[in-house]
């Protein structure tokens, strides 16, 4: 009993973390540029992301309701989908980001900016959906299309990215 509080809140404190990093690299990726039109497109790259989210939500398209729908009546084949869908395109992006980040295309960070801030909001009211309404542990599957995404994204990138000596 004890074992499961402790790791719910620890999972809580991880995912928390993880939403506070990204905004942290987003915020500081969009400070350090300074040529000043570039960092006023970084910085229109990040409100696009919110407002994509936000507008598709004013249309009645809630990311949140559709997967805690699906999550809710699945069956293994379709978790294991949810799974392996955010992973692969999280796995793409990084790699087209990589690629352009080496390249010297300045239009790898416009991307990576606009959608980390999208599946930044995403991941946020996914969370609260999930954790605001009710204080269920089994919440957290609900989570898992976010989750693997932003793992197989982060994973790739760190383990793929060299800086060839710069920081």
């Amino acid at each position: 009993m004890i074992v499961n509080v402790v790791f719910s809140i620890l999972a809580h404190i991880l995912i928390l973390l993880g939403m506070v990093s990204m905004s942290y690299l987003i915020i500081k990726r969009i400070r350090i540029e300074e040529n000043r039109i570039e960092k006023l497109l970084l910085t229109a790259s990040a409100m696009t992301g919110f407002l994509i989210y936000y507008g598709s939500k004013a249309l009645g398209i809630t990311i949140p309701e559709v997967m805690m729908g699906a999550m809710s009546t699945t069956s293994l084949s379709l978790a294991f989908w949810a799974f392996l869908v955010p992973s692969a395109s999280g796995m793409l992006l990084a790699w087209y980001s990589i690629r352009c980040i080496h390249s010297g295309i300045e239009l790898a960070y416009r991307v990576l900016i606009l959608i980390s801030t999208f599946i930044l909001v995403m991941f946020i009211d996914v969370y609260k959906e999930v954790f605001g309404a009710s204080v269920d542990k089994s919440g957290l599957r609900y989570l898992l299309p976010n989750l693997s995404f932003t793992i197989s994204l982060s994973l790739y990138m760190i383990f793929k990215y060299k800086t060839n000596g710069r920081r």
